[in-house]
């Protein structure tokens, strides 16, 4: 799978310039836009390693809030120092309507990459130019070698923000560091792990009774292996290659992040004794097969809730919010806190779920609702 450019566009009248997507898909080019410097460029900042280039108008907003008849050149000044200032080097590209800037020695001097809209000669070049910058980045490189992982770092696979850890733990395994205390470095790994149960969770795949509760690492793990407890989903959800992988990966970083307790297999000790990264490397790359088996997982749309309860505890619920003749909140027969409605702005009528419920105690209202739910939340 080829790698696909990610770049940074920022350009007030973006939604106008449909057909510069259709031009940008054509050259491997995904443009990302925003209206406004601000916007922008905190975006870039939070997510530098995503980004592969960096595409500006001439003339734009200072603010998301600024309105058409107050954007200027100045502002772009400002965000080429900002840019400058980011660890990443970015060769800024400049596409612009504008002919007093495309004309200007001043504006060229401090833009050397600057094109015409509507011009397809320029649009062409525009292209070109962001490819061949790109492919001059070592982040680009390493994202074409392991493109199929970095694909399921897209925001749709809801990994939050998992794509810079992983550039991080790959960039180390292409490095000579043997002799780099790796002890610290199995969090990252942890994060990444962590990341994948909840979007398993969102996508409705893991249960949030096992997600949302005490020791979820490991009963997460436990439940995608098709051994959790209080669960019957089969065999588990995933290969049994992939069931092999991530218990072994589990022992590894639990043990490895924690430095004191029960540590049933002493990664620390292993790390001191013998002095190499070979256990970190293997561990990274065992995490880079299990996100390959999550991509193709999502990707292959499972059903839903795919499971059995079978423990004693407390099975999830949805339902809507209700609200009696005294103005208690309720869901299912089960009272909801008054306070927590309206801290979050619920109201009745909105969707929530129920993940654990203790007995009411309130002496008035138990024979009503003998439960009282202490986790729940709205559902979109």
């Amino acid at each position: 799978m080829e790698a696909i450019l990610q770049v940074l566009w920022i350009d007030d009248e973006y939604e106008k310039l449909s057909s510069l997507n259709m031009d940008a898909a054509d050259a491997g080019v995904k443009l990302n836009p925003y209206k406004s410097v601000e916007e922008g460029i905190a975006e870039l900042k939070q997510n530098t390693e995503y980004y592969d280039g960096v595409l500006l108008d001439a003339k734009v907003f200072k603010e998301q809030d600024d309105v058409p008849g107050t954007e200027d050149v100045e502002y772009i000044f400002k965000a080429k120092k900002e840019i400058d200032s980011l660890s990443k080097e970015f060769d800024i590209h400049v596409l612009t309507g504008q002919a007093e800037a495309f004309d200007s020695n001043m504006f060229h001097k401090a833009f050397d990459k600057v094109f015409r809209k509507g011009i397809n000669d320029d649009i062409d070049q525009l292209f070109e130019s962001l490819v061949i910058s790109a492919r001059k980045q070592n982040d680009f490189q390493i994202k074409r070698e392991y493109s199929d992982v970095f694909a399921v770092c897209q925001r749709k696979y809801k990994l939050d923000n998992s794509w810079p850890i992983v550039m991080h733990l790959i960039k180390f395994l292409d490095e000579d560091k043997s002799s780099v205390d790796t002890s610290n470095l199995f969090n990252p790994i942890r994060k990444v792990l962590e990341n994948m149960f909840h979007g398993l969770n969102r996508f409705n795949l893991l249960p949030d009774n096992v997600a949302q509760n005490p020791g979820w690492l490991n009963g997460s793990s436990k439940f995608i292996a098709g051994k959790h407890k209080d669960y019957r989903n089969g065999d588990g959800i995933a290969t049994p290659a992939v069931r092999h992988i991530l218990t072994s990966l589990m022992f590894t970083v639990q043990d490895a992040c924690h430095m004191e307790g029960h540590l049933r297999i002493g990664v620390h000790e292993h790390l001191s004794q013998y002095n190499s990264d070979y256990l970190y490397k293997t561990s990274v790359y065992q995490l880079l097969d299990v996100l390959l088996w999550y991509k193709k997982y999502i990707d292959s749309a499972p059903a839903e809730s795919d499971w059995e309860y079978t423990g004693d505890g407390f099975e999830p619920v949805e339902g809507l919010i209700g609200q009696d003749e005294n103005g208690n909140f309720n869901c299912q027969g089960i009272l909801l806190s008054y306070k927590r409605v309206e801290d979050i702005g619920a109201s009745e009528g909105d969707k929530v779920r129920i993940t654990k419920v203790i007995d009411n105690g309130n002496e008035y209202l138990k024979s009503k609702y003998p439960l009282f739910a202490i986790n729940w939340s709205l559902l979109s």
